[in-house]
């Protein structure tokens, strides 16, 4: 049983857990990029640049964790991107340029590069930055359509089959 001091630090206790958990959805819902320190504050001209192009940058640095297994034995990665970001709406992964990366303007490098981004975080579009010559690329990727034979779904006459049934039933 508590008592009249167990009581105070019962609920000091559960409201900073409360604190503890909604922080970071207040920090998001409220759009604020970070605290002081924070990935999105410490590179700050890539974010300074995406919002004099009208992007709003709500995640610093974001890491993903792969596991893939080749004859059984498992392989672990991960994949990192910058910054996500959004506008008008749209959702986008942010890739800062390296000073050793040469980007090209060829489907094949933007396929290795990029799609992995794509396949991950399913942005809008992946915004390639270079800090040096001050440019943002906009990738998007869009599958081509591909014409197969399309069958009938047979879910579709199991659930017409299922109500015509249960219909009987209860008018019978």
């Amino acid at each position: 049983m508590l008592t009249g001091g167990d009581y105070i630090v019962f609920y000091g206790l559960l409201g900073l857990l409360i604190f503890i958990i909604l922080r970071p959805v207040y920090r998001r819902f409220k759009g604020e990029p970070g605290t002081v320190g924070s990935p999105v504050q410490q590179r700050h001209a890539v974010v300074k640049m995406l919002e004099e192009q009208g992007y709003r940058v709500y995640e610093g640095k974001q890491k993903v964790e792969i596991q893939a297994f080749i004859d059984d034995k498992e392989v672990q990665s991960r994949v990192y991107a910058d910054y996500l970001a959004e506008r008008d709406g749209k959702r986008y992964v942010v890739k800062v340029a390296k000073s050793r990366d040469q980007f090209r303007l060829t489907g094949a490098y933007i396929r290795d590069t990029f799609h992995l981004y794509q396949w991950i975080f399913q942005p809008d579009g992946i915004l390639y930055v270079n800090k040096e010559t001050n440019r943002t690329h906009l990738i998007r990727f869009a599958k081509s359509h591909h014409r197969s034979r399309t069958r009938f779904p047979v879910s579709v006459l199991f659930c017409l089959s299922l109500g015509i049934i249960i219909g009987l039933l209860i008018k019978g």
